[in-house]
């Protein structure tokens, strides 16, 4: 029974190799990355913007810290300084106008491109239409938007109770050290809820939830093997500011988001391996209704 399990695993991670190779995984994760360089700045500044009207201008900038902290550190300086330039310089009304237009257009555009990835790696066929595509996209950007604003809110909370607290309590203040370890969960929560819903919903047909959760798992196993690999790698061993000059910082963000649509990418062809091995390859949810 063993050998039959480690022989079957075997194959599961073949046929997940397999179908990265012959399904042009690196295209699409070059394409996502470029759509992705292409969306994040608006999409991040939009962020700013609604956690400053909502929260005020100070827990905007706690938020926009926090963002930064979640990605490695050479990529999070290089976002978050030319984040700080755009929102320096711009004009409020041109901001709201165009920008917004950029917004709607650039982050679709990247949700679109994900879409593609994961229906290649699932084997689904899109008919949707170009209108339900798109608005599905944006739903999904406003989501996380929402959620980024509702995060930052409760970092707004928290140092009020805990006020109270140390008022009357003053004895566990000391373990107030662990309330980061707490939000390192809440945004590892957040990234699986986030992947989730893209592996399950994104694709040309609803996935089901519990089909899709070894390859989220194997995503975030990757996503944190690659942010370290890659930080070793910008440190001892690369210097493309001796190749690119000032675009080396746009180089390394493109080289980490490609890295990152494959770990996503090796996760949806991990699911799909799984499920044409299992005894209900069927992984649509509407086959349990």
């Amino acid at each position: 029974m063993l050998r039959q399990a480690a022989v079957t695993s075997f194959q599961i991670a073949l046929e997940t190799l397999r179908g990265v190779i012959n399904h042009d995984a690196v295209m699409y994760a070059s394409t996502i990355a470029f759509s992705l360089l292409f969306a994040l700045f608006p999409f991040l500044i939009m962020v700013v913007l609604a956690g400053t009207a909502v929260l005020g201008e100070a827990r905007a900038l706690d938020l926009e810290r926090d963002l930064m902290a979640l990605l490695p550190d050479y990529v999070g300086k290089t976002i978050k300084l030319e984040v700080d330039t755009v929102l320096t310089t711009r004009a409020s009304s041109g901001f709201l106008t165009l920008g917004a237009l950029a917004i709607l257009v650039s982050v679709s555009g990247f949700v679109e491109t994900v879409r593609y990835a994961l229906n290649s790696a699932y084997r689904v066929v899109e008919n949707r239409s170009f209108l339900h595509r798109r608005t599905t996209g944006l739903l999904f950007a406003l989501g996380v938007a929402f959620t980024l604003v509702a995060v930052a809110a409760l970092g707004l909370v928290v140092p009020l109770v805990l006020n109270v607290v140390g008022r009357y309590m003053p004895e566990i203040l000391p373990n107030i050290g662990l309330i980061e370890i707490g939000r390192t969960l809440i945004a590892l929560v957040l990234l699986a809820l986030l992947l989730i819903a893209l592996n399950s919903l994104l694709p040309a047909e609803r996935l089901r939830v519990r089909s899709v959760l070894p390859g989220v798992f194997l995503t975030l196993v990757l996503l944190w093997l690659f942010s370290n690999l890659f930080v070793v790698y910008l440190t001892h061993f690369a210097n493309f500011g001796a190749t690119y000059g000032s675009l080396a910082g746009v180089i390394v963000l493109m080289l980490f988001f490609e890295l990152s649509a494959l770990a996503l990418i090796f996760g949806a062809e991990l699911n799909r391996a799984i499920a044409d091995h299992s005894i209900e390859p069927d992984m649509r949810a509407s086959t349990d209704t």
